[in-house]
């Protein structure tokens, strides 16, 4: 093997039917892109929950700037558990679930319904949630960033 572009949906290669690759790539026999690290580090939706963790971020001495800017462009992401289920029973129609692994372009589950929230809430191990927003807009004025 040489190149590998990676369309699975099993970035980190841990399906047992993903082993040669897995071995290939562990053994620098293949290079594979996207890599399981370059997933993990900028992909895995639950980097969200750290990301938006602003006391955690102060206490690793990110700035206030940057943080603020953190909080503006994430909604509230939190990784579901059954220990708070009946807490995001309660507040199921404001919520989106996703799950942690796999395809990122599948729909996200809007809890609008009792039978949607009720089946991501009981199957918890795989899910992150995000507090439902409108989709963003934005009017390009120029090609700086961030706009002034």
């Amino acid at each position: 093997m040489d190149l590998v572009y990676n369309r699975l949906t099993d970035f980190s290669l841990s399906d047992p039917t993903h082993a040669a690759l897995h071995d290939a790539y562990v053994a620098g026999a293949a290079v594979v892109t996207p890599h399981p690290r370059a997933h993990a580090l900028y992909a895995d939706k639950r980097n969200l929950i750290t990301l938006g963790n602003d006391a955690l971020l102060a206490s690793w001495g990110v700035s206030d700037e940057d943080r603020l800017i953190l909080q503006a462009a994430i909604p509230h992401t939190e990784l579901v558990t059954a220990d708070h289920a009946q807490a995001l029973w309660a507040r199921r129609r404001q919520l989106f679930f996703k799950p942690v692994a796999g395809y990122g372009a599948k729909p996200p589950t809007a809890a609008t319904s009792s039978r949607a929230a009720s089946g991501a809430i009981s199957s918890p191990a795989a899910l992150w949630l995000r507090r439902w927003c409108r989709p963003a807009s934005a009017r390009w004025t120029s090609m700086v960033w961030p706009p002034a």
